[in-house]
């Protein structure tokens, strides 16, 4: 690629380069920064925008709460599947050493008789 003569040098680079690049960005994250802290010091002026979202939007959550709570069931039957296998290994561990308590008991009880 030829070199450009009108490109300042350095100019897409450097800890300022993204905030000159990004410019929209920039103003509504102050934007949102202000409207935040005045939201923080004026709550009721707030209040009631804030009442008629959570009400204009409480169907719309409610909707998106049930493919969340099903996700969660599904994970906590895979959670309950490891957790049931790893009790299904302890108890065959428990089983086989009670079967062999089992047969010293019965060995035992032979050599008494």
């Amino acid at each position: 690629m030829a070199w450009d003569r009108r490109r300042r040098r350095g100019s897409g680079t450097g800890p300022l380069a993204f905030v000159a690049n990004n410019l929209a960005l920039v103003v509504c994250t102050v934007i949102a920064l202000v409207v935040l802290v005045i939201a923080r010091a004026q709550e009721p002026l707030f209040e009631s925008t804030r009442e008629a979202l959570n009400d204009a939007t409480a169907p719309m959550m409610e909707m998106l709460a049930v493919p969340g709570a099903e996700v969660r069931r599904w994970g906590e039957g895979f959670s309950s599947f490891f957790s049931v296998y790893e009790e299904n290994q302890r108890l065959r561990e428990e089983n086989a050493r009670l079967l062999a308590a089992q047969r010293d008991f019965a060995a035992l009880q032979r050599k008494v008789q």
